[in-house]
């Protein structure tokens, strides 16, 4: 006899959010955490490919792998994670990769060599016992990623199960529940022997206990161990150029002209391409549309635009490709002379991680007056010069009216500036998530 399954217990809402939520997004934000260590992902036990469908979204990594025994499942999983109109129309700002293989999990395969992170989420229980035995040896020997995650059942939550009781798991096909001190002495023979730091925690608390608080201090409902490489410690990974063998799955991405070059603090003004002039422009477009009020006014300074503000453009991401390259730019001569002027977070914290999910802003950036100026006269506007003049209709200081400024509005009803192209010529893509948290749902 088996308990109801935890997935029936979370449609009745015992979980808030539910149980698979709360995993993938642990999950999530233990890659984002890594993320400058971590480029490629492999999804042991995959099943539907439901970590792929987030990671395509996220362009946390450049290539995904996701093994399972089932090929059926991961040929439907093929059809699912197939491009779509929409990404050819948003163009990503790197390389998507992903790669479904069928097949033994602990079985040593030569196309992983190479792979930055391996997760197995609700995994291992339903491996027989010499295939759990040789596991180890595969991941950390073989593999030796830089990132282990690992979670599996905790067998003494199950009290909390309705119609649970002794000798009875979960799941039909579960092999073996672990209790945390068993999944404990496991994990930190794995890290010990093989030179990893381990994490030990987990999700799925409850706030209260149905069956009394003498069970409250059972821990949770899914138990997690995240192992660290610590000898030799992992190097960071360049995010961009992105370097592979083609996959199963090519995801489109943007290949047109860019600013990364510009990154290079020795770039002088006459070795700047036709091509990444005409990026700059824009880019000074973006900053102006952003930071000025509207109507634009004489009287009214253009407000600092967040640098992780900035990084939301996805024209901005194919800009510069990574969070790194982005501020690099921001703080070299290059960007100086050009008119965009970054200044520093006041808290210091210039995490690009952090940046990219907007939990910190990377500082600010504005523009020089010469730059504000020649924004105005790609864009075609004559700012008005008070609030009533912005009310009533533009006049400029010999009282002539103003033609041609702006139309009167779009769809919103609100006007829009008319003439130059401004950044709008680049293309409009729509943001992707901002954060672990996002990407879950």
């Amino acid at each position: 006899m088996q308990v109801p399954s935890a997935h029936g217990d979370e449609e009745q809402g015992r979980f808030t959010p539910a149980l698979w939520m709360q995993r993938r997004s642990k999950t999530l934000a233990t890659l984002v955490a890594h993320q400058a260590r971590v480029d490629w992902v492999a999804d042991l036990g995959c099943n539907e490919c439901a970590l792929a469908s987030v990671l395509v979204n996220s362009c946390v990594v450049s290539r995904v792998t996701c093994v399972d025994v089932d090929a059926e499942v991961l040929s439907r999983a093929r059809h699912a994670l197939a491009p779509t109109d929409r990404d050819a129309q948003a163009l990503r700002e790197r390389p998507l990769t992903v790669d479904l293989v069928a097949g033994s999990l602990a079985e040593y395969r030569p196309q992983l060599e190479g792979v930055r992170a391996i997760v197995l989420s609700e995994v291992i229980e339903h491996l027989d016992p010499p295939v759990l035995a040789q596991l180890p040896r595969a991941l950390f020997e073989y593999y030796r990623p830089a990132l282990v995650i690992v979670s599996t059942p905790n067998v003494e939550f199950n009290v909390h199960f309705d119609g649970w009781h002794p000798g009875v798991m979960r799941d039909p096909d579960h092999r073996f529940e672990w209790t945390r001190a068993e999944f404990a002495a496991w994990a930190r023979a794995q890290a010990n022997r093989y030179g990893y730091a381990l994490t030990l925690d987990g999700v799925g608390y409850l706030p209260c206990c149905s069956s009394g608080e003498a069970h409250a201090d059972l821990g949770p409902a899914s138990q997690f161990a995240t192992f660290v490489r610590i000898d030799p410690p992992p190097q960071e990974v360049a995010k961009w150029p992105v370097e592979g063998d083609k996959g199963d799955i090519e995801y489109p991405w943007y290949q047109g002209p860019d600013l990364t070059q510009l990154c290079n603090t020795g770039v002088e003004v006459e070795d700047v391409t036709p091509e990444e002039q005409a990026r700059l422009d824009a880019l000074v477009d973006l900053v102006y549309t952003q930071t000025v009020p509207w109507p634009p006014r004489k009287d009214t300074a253009h407000s600092p635009l967040a640098v992780s503000e900035l990084w939301r453009t996805p024209a901005v991401r194919q800009t510069f490709r990574t969070v790194p390259l982005m501020l690099a730019f921001l703080a070299s001569p290059a960007a100086e002379r050009h008119g965009i002027v970054w200044a520093a977070p006041v808290d210091g914290v210039l995490d690009p991680v952090r940046v990219e999910c907007e939990d910190a802003s990377g500082g600010t950036v504005t523009l020089t007056e010469a730059a504000l100026d020649a924004a105005r006269q790609r864009a075609g506007t004559v700012e008005y010069a008070s609030e009533d003049d912005a009310e009533y209709g533009y006049y400029d200081d010999e009282g002539e009216e103003g033609y041609g400024e702006y139309d009167d509005g779009d769809a919103s009803g609100e006007p829009v500036a008319t003439g130059g192209p401004g950044w709008a010529s680049l293309g409009s893509y729509p943001a992707r998530p901002a954060s672990a948290d996002s990407w879950a749902s």
